[in-house]
């Protein structure tokens, strides 16, 4: 079954609605915790690609197929605004590169040659 962007969002606002989640500090405390295991899981996830991958080759990979994922659904959602003004387009660009791929590629490489004791510290 194929949902469309409006169906997947009116039938997850009926869920909520349903579970009286909607709006909640219950639902605004899920969602904490859930980008908080994310977010600590990747310190993890990356040590193990470690083992198979070099680290800018590792952080390459990762915001590629994220790009490759978030690009699409702003292109579907109709807020790709950004990505019609060259001035704007090219900023995002240098921001990618500096902001993601030098500083995430980094940490890559400082996760690398650090023993896990100090990984959190990265």
């Amino acid at each position: 079954m194929h949902l469309n962007y409006d169906m997947h969002n009116r039938l997850f606002e009926k869920t909520l609605d349903q579970m009286g989640l909607r709006g909640s500090r219950l639902l605004a405390l899920m969602e904490a915790y859930l980008v908080t295991f994310l977010w600590s899981s990747s310190y993890v996830l990356v040590k193990i690609g470690l083992t198979q991958l070099s680290p800018l080759t590792l952080a390459a990979l990762r915001y590629i197929t994220a790009s490759a994922i978030i690009v699409p659904l702003a292109l579907l959602k109709g807020e790709a605004v950004l990505f019609r003004e060259a001035e704007t387009f090219l900023k995002l660009v240098f921001l990618g590169f500096s902001g993601y791929t030098i500083a995430q590629g980094l940490q890559c490489v400082g996760l690398f040659y650090l023993p896990s004791v100090y990984d959190g510290l990265v």
